[in-house]
């Protein structure tokens, strides 16, 4: 699924967070319950079931209006974001990307500094500061 919303431009988290009214109105309009497969919600997770776990879908694009979201379970959640996945062509960017990709994440080692998921927020900042301080020693133009 991460691979997917990567190759496919990415996925707009932040014009995607719905507001705790907007959620529960949404909630409530389903009445706690999937609005694609009827199944009833596990709202706190204490039915141990990740499927019935709650989720909000948006049905077309990234609008936050009402009309536009649905309760679903995350099954149905995963089901319909994957429903519109395009197979890849053979030899496209995006295929040759998804190999790239595979390699990274897959190697016993970090293959690039980003990929090293322990050390990265350290490192990125240190590099940030040594391009900084390299800046200053430039005279401007």
């Amino acid at each position: 699924m991460r691979l997917a919303m990567v190759l496919g431009g990415g996925y707009p988290e932040r014009e995607r967070v719905v507001g705790a009214e907007t959620r529960a109105e949404v909630f409530g309009r389903a009445g706690g319950r999937c609005e694609q497969c009827g199944r009833v919600l596990d709202f706190d997770r204490s039915t141990g079931d990740p499927d019935a776990i709650a989720t909000i879908q948006h049905m077309r694009g990234d609008s936050n209006e009402i009309d536009n979201l649905q309760a679903f379970c995350r099954r149905c959640n995963i089901d319909d974001a994957q429903s519109r996945f395009v197979p890849l062509q053979a030899d496209s960017d995006a295929a040759r990307m998804a190999v790239e990709l595979e390699r990274r994440w897959s190697a016993a080692e970090p293959l690039r500094l980003c990929d090293d998921d322990l050390d990265w927020k350290t490192k990125w900042q240190g590099l940030i500061k040594a391009a900084r301080d390299w800046l200053r020693t430039k005279p401007l133009a």
